[in-house]
């Protein structure tokens, strides 16, 4: 973590000096449901540098546990679990709505649109019956890496400059299908984002 943040302020000191403007620290956490193709709830985690309150250039990390619904040819009746991970670099631009303390303070309600691109690793793990009459179950997993990429939009709400909360909208698309055990599965997703945004 401590390494993510040295790296998060290298690239904003660096990026603030080439565009001659200030930054600062900016953390997103955000519970996200996905409620099309995966059926669960995940959680996004975000780290970069907030220009001006309005631009974020930064780090994104995903998890969710979906349910695929696949079937898996040669191991029937198994159950299974399964787990994507997503690692991107994420860029959000918002627009105010009205603004408070001129140019130096902050908007309380803006509207966002971001976009961020990188890999998604899916892994699945399969329990299925021994062969063996009486054996503990056998179990297999496999694991796969995709690029991906997302776009999302929403609004936020301020309390001030520092802390701010945002509902939205994320559409993330894997670039292929992944296939693990001779199985499709469905790596796109449509979800709900609900999370808080700190400054510092």
């Amino acid at each position: 973590m401590n390494k993510l943040k040295s790296l998060s302020y290298a690239l904003a000191f660096l990026l603030g000096a080439a565009a001659g403007r200030t930054q600062t620290l900016q953390m997103d956490a955000s519970i996200l449901h996905a409620f099309h193709g995966w059926d669960t709830t995940g959680f996004s985690a975000d780290i970069g540098e907030s220009f001006g309150n309005k631009q974020f250039l930064g780090f994104e990390f995903t998890e969710f546990n979906p349910s695929f619904g696949a079937s898996y040819p040669g191991y029937p009746n198994a159950s299974v679990s399964e787990r994507i991970d997503t690692f991107q670099a994420a860029y959000r631009i918002a627009f105010p709505l009205g603004n408070i303390g001129g140019d130096h303070g902050y908007s309380p309600m803006e509207v966002y649109f971001g976009a961020a691109a990188g890999l998604g690793f899916v892994r699945q793990s399969l329990t299925y019956p021994s062969s063996i009459a009486g054996g503990p179950p056998s179990q297999a997993s496999e694991q796969e890496a995709e690029l991906c990429a997302e776009l999302t939009a929403g609004l936020q709400y301020n309390f001030g400059p520092s802390f701010g909360i945002r509902a939205g909208f994320r559409y993330i698309d894997s670039i292929n299908n992944v296939n693990l055990f001779n199985a499709a599965a469905n790596t796109d997703t449509k979800t709900l984002e609900f999370g808080a945004v700190f400054r510092y």
